[in-house]
């Protein structure tokens, strides 16, 4: 039989005496102990009484927005004997804040409908949040973890929170979804890890833009970070769809991501933060409004910062296509007063500054030469072999771009195959 709920009793701003909030926490207590199918037949009540208070058609955020003014508080709470939330479905915002659990803490399978708040809380054995879901913020911060803290599996719609946690015993994060709408922020900023830390096979939505922030992270054992985006390209494009502007934090992370692959050996992963790296410092210095971003960015463009190898090959065909492409035209409208001949011979010799073996040959340049630029009546060579200043201009660019575009190949074949 449903009961009416009356929300006012869980708003965030009213105040209360000690002895109203002590009572209010002690239907929560009660409500736990009887497990999860009394607990979410009254956190049904809870959504129906909050329905009434959307207003039709309202979005998911002012939803929330709504849903945050409520709370289930379990504030500095203490759980003696081991407690299991395992199932639970936590309507309103709950806030264990200062909570301490001097035993087990099951929180397998429970959802998070709003903000989780576990500032300051203490677990003294494991912590077990393996499976949840998190649809609103999740903060862990200055959070201690005395035994194993277990989120595998779990999943995060917004931000999670980790700032000064202690994992004073292995951190399992094993298969964690990241698959919020919007950019998250997944905060580890200052946190420790005495124990192993698993991040590996972590999953990101596809508007995974935010690096994951381990700046000042202490690790007792290095983790892996293979799983963690790291797609320029990616990065590129959501920066610009999500209007991402805090570049220069966001290049101190990649940096930071960039050693923790350093350190695991991962080579590959290395190169692909310190790319997201560098578009981040360039963007946080004014992008292309600061000339001296050019350079980075040619350098972006040609190769995917050495990333890869298509772009430069691609580069280097445009080039010779260019050169030829040039060539042909000043001879034609310029060099030669009547039609010539474009021959096989003429195509290769066009080409011949994009292809590293031609130039070396001397002798064969100056007798193609001779052939195709005589000193007669019909062009305007000044003398046998001598080619026209536009022409030499022209292969000249043509020379010095084709090695620009063979060191970029170089350099993504030895970053492909870690040549020392």
């Amino acid at each position: 039989m449903s009961t009416m709920v009356d929300l006012q009793r869980y708003k965030v701003d009213v105040e209360r005496t000690a002895e109203e909030r002590k009572a209010i926490q002690q239907e929560h207590l009660e409500r736990i102990e009887q497990g999860n199918e009394i607990w979410n037949a009254w956190a049904t009540e809870v959504e129906k009484e909050l329905e009434k208070r959307y207003l039709r058609n309202a979005t998911t955020e002012r939803k929330r927005k709504i849903r945050n003014q409520y709370q289930i508080d379990l504030s500095e709470m203490v759980f003696v004997q081991s407690v299991s939330f395992m199932g639970f479905n936590f309507p309103l915002e709950v806030n264990f804040q200062l909570a301490r659990f001097e035993s087990t803490a099951n929180f397998v399978s429970t959802t998070f409908e709003s903000k989780a708040n576990f500032q300051l809380a203490r677990f003294k054995s494991q912590a077990n949040f393996g499976s949840s879901t998190f649809e609103s913020e999740a903060n862990f911060v200055s959070t201690t973890f005395e035994s194993e803290a277990v989120f595998f599996s779990a999943t995060f719609k917004l931000s999670a929170f980790y700032l000064r946690t202690k994992f004073n015993k292995q951190a399992n994060f094993f298969g964690a979804k990241f698959d919020g709408e919007k950019p998250q922020t997944v905060l580890f900023l200052g946190a420790r890890f005495e124990n192993s830390a698993l991040f590996n096979d972590m999953e990101f939505s596809k508007n995974a833009v935010l690096p994951v922030d381990f700046r000042q992270t202490h690790f007792n054992n290095i983790p892996l970070v293979e799983s963690l985006p790291s797609d320029v390209v990616i990065l590129q494009k959501k920066a610009k769809q999500f209007g991402v502007t805090d570049f220069s934090k966001y290049e101190s992370q990649f940096r930071t991501l960039k050693r923790l692959a350093e350190a695991n050996n991962n080579h590959q992963k290395a190169l692909e933060f310190y790319a997201c790296e560098l578009y981040c410092q360039r963007q946080a210095n004014n992008g292309l409004k600061n000339i001296k971003n050019w350079a980075g960015f040619l350098y972006g463009l040609s190769s995917n910062y050495g990333l890869s190898l298509l772009r430069p090959f691609c580069f280097w065909l445009a080039i010779m296509c260019g050169g030829a492409i040039g060539q042909a035209w000043v001879d034609n409208k310029i060099t030669f007063t009547q039609p010539y001949s474009f021959n096989a011979e003429r195509a290769a010799f066009y080409a011949a500054p994009s292809l590293p073996p031609f130039i070396q040959n001397a002798h064969y340049q100056k007798e193609v030469r001779q052939r195709l630029y005589p000193a007669n009546n019909n062009n305007k060579v000044d003398a046998k072999g001598k080619l026209p200043m536009p022409i030499r201009i022209i292969r000249g660019v043509q020379t010095f771009f084709t090695f620009i575009a063979i060191f970029l190949f170089g350099l993504a074949l030895r970053n492909r195959f870690k040549i020392k």
